[in-house]
């Protein structure tokens, strides 16, 4: 799969914007540490997008 296929929906960030493709929640999980960066559920984040970008897989998820 591409880094740029669509999210099946686009994600909405706090400060107004969206994620909209693999390559920009990409982008957003890999900045710079945030407080929260170490939580599971962050760490799992990353390994999907990863994991989907890489490999190829659904862009949504039914959790």
């Amino acid at each position: 799969m591409s880094w740029s296929a669509a999210l099946s929906s686009p994600i909405p960030l706090p400060d107004g914007g969206e994620l909209r493709t693999l390559d920009h929640a990409r982008a957003f999980l890999l900045k710079p540490p945030r407080p929260h960066c170490d939580a599971p559920q962050w760490q799992a984040a990353i390994e999907a997008v990863l994991l989907v970008g890489s490999h190829g897989g659904p862009t949504s998820s039914t959790a």
